[in-house]
C-alpha cells in the first residue's frame, strides 16, 4: 500500500547508506550500475523504486532528465530534501513522484533509460513490474536491474537474520542471476550484460572494508556467479536483429 510503512523507516534506509559498510556498497553499487545505464545528457530516464534518490540523483548529475518514483510517501519527501540539497548540480533535471510500480502513471514509450535497484524482490508481482518497465520504455530504450544474489552467502544471512528479528527483508524474494536472466527473457527483453559484485562479508568494521577492493578482485575471479547484487543491463526484444 502507498505511503503505509512508518515515517522513521526513510530516515533509517538513508542511515544506513551512511554507515561504513552502506557507503562502500552504495559506491559499487552505483558504479555498476551507472555503467551499465551509460545516461547520456538529455535522455528521459526512470527511476523504479527511488527511495531516498540516490540513483536517482546520480543519473540527473549525468545530464538525464530523471523522475524517481516510489510507493513511499516519506521515502519521496526525503528524496526531494536531497534534490533540493543537491540542487546547483542536478538543477530542472529531477523530480519525484508516489506511484506503484507495478502500476506507472507514465506513457507508452516514454523513456530512454529504465532503472530499478533492489524493487524486484519486494515487487507483489515481478512480471507486472517488468511488463510496467518495457511498456514505458521506448523500443530502442534500455533496462537496469540491480537484485540481491540468492546465491551469495549475503543472502543466506539474511534468511537466517530475518527469522530472528524484524527485518525490511522480511517479505523479500531473493533471485539468482540466473533466474533473473529468464525472468527478463520470458518477458519482453534480451540481456546485454550481467555482473555480480559485493563479495566482502557484511560486517560494519572500517578496517575490513578497507580490503574490499581485494575482495572483489579475488571473489569476481573465483566465484563470478556469488556476488551479493547482480547488475543486468537488458534492452526490448524489438532491438533484437531480424534472423536470416
Amino acid at each position: 500500500m502507498i505511503g503505509s510503512e512508518k515515517p522513521e523507516f526513510a530516515e533509517k534506509y538513508n542511515a544506513w547508506y551512511a554507515s561504513p559498510l552502506g557507503r562502500v556498497c552504495l559506491d559499487l553499487e552505483k558504479a555498476a550500475v551507472m555503467d551499465f545505464a551509460a545516461a547520456r545528457p538529455g535522455e528521459k530516464a526512470l527511476d523504479i523504486g527511488c527511495g531516498t534518490g540516490a540513483f536517482t540523483l546520480e543519473l540527473a548529475r549525468r545530464g538525464a532528465n530523471t523522475t524517481g518514483v516510489d510507493q513511499s510517501e516519506n521515502m519521496v519527501s526525503l528524496a526531494r530534501s536531497m534534490a533540493a540539497q543537491d540542487g546547483q548540480q542536478v538543477g530542472q533535471q529531477v523530480g519525484f513522484t508516489v506511484a506503484d510500480a507495478e502500476a506507472l502513471p507514465f506513457h507508452d514509450d516514454e523513456f530512454d533509460l529504465v532503472i530499478a535497484v533492489t524493487v524486484l524482490c519486494f515487487a507483489a508481482e515481478p512480471v507486472r513490474l517488468l511488463r510496467e518497465s518495457l511498456r514505458v520504455l521506448k523500443p530502442n530504450g534500455r533496462l537496469v536491474l540491480g537484485e540481491l544474489n540468492s546465491l551469495s552467502p549475503w543472502a543466506w544471512w539474511r534468511r537466517v537474520k530475518r527469522r530472528l528479528v524484524k527485518s525490511s527483508f522480511s517479505g523479500a524474494r531473493f533471485f539468482s542471476p540466473k533466474k533473473l536472466a529468464a525472468l527478463l527473457l520470458e518477458n519482453g527483453f534480451q540481456i546485454e550484460g550481467l555482473r555480480t559484485l559485493l563479495y566482502f562479508p557484511p560486517v560494519n568494521s572500517s578496517l575490513l572494508l578497507r580490503q574490499h577492493r581485494f575482495f572483489e578482485r579475488v571473489g569476481g575471479r573465483i566465484l563470478p556467479d556469488r556476488g551479493a547484487f547482480v547488475a543486468i543491463q537488458a534492452v526490448p526484444e524489438t532491438q533484437k536483429e531480424p534472423s536470416c
